[in-house]
């Protein structure tokens, strides 16, 4: 009776034990910060339209008139993330911002 206990017991510590590594190798293949953010790796910039504090998020991105003040730059994204509800998305076509339609962009490195 002793041994069904016990081996009862191990064969549910093992599973246990099976279940955390099984999550701790999804999450490092689909990373995505406490938050909800994507993560640094997947989105290293952060975009920020400053009239309407809409954020996005992005691993590329190009100012397309380098050296313009601002109020007159023009930047593409070729994908980003986006806020849609309560979760991001990615969004895997490309997006110009002017900032002579959408006011002051502000682009961040995390």
């Amino acid at each position: 009776m002793f041994w069904k206990i016990l081996r009862g017991a191990f064969l549910i510590a093992v599973i246990g034990v099976l279940v955390i590594v099984g999550i701790a190798v999804w999450r490092s293949f689909n990373p995505v910060a406490e938050n909800g953010e994507p993560s640094v790796k997947m989105a290293g910039y952060e975009i920020e339209i400053v009239n309407t504090g809409r954020q996005l998020y992005s691993q590329s991105i190009e100012q397309l008139n380098p050296g313009a003040p601002n109020g007159k730059r023009i930047f593409a994204l070729k994908s980003y993330w986006e806020l849609n509800g309560s979760k991001y998305e990615i969004r895997n076509h490309s997006l110009l911002l002017d900032e002579k339609y959408f006011g002051i962009i502000d682009v961040r490195r995390r």
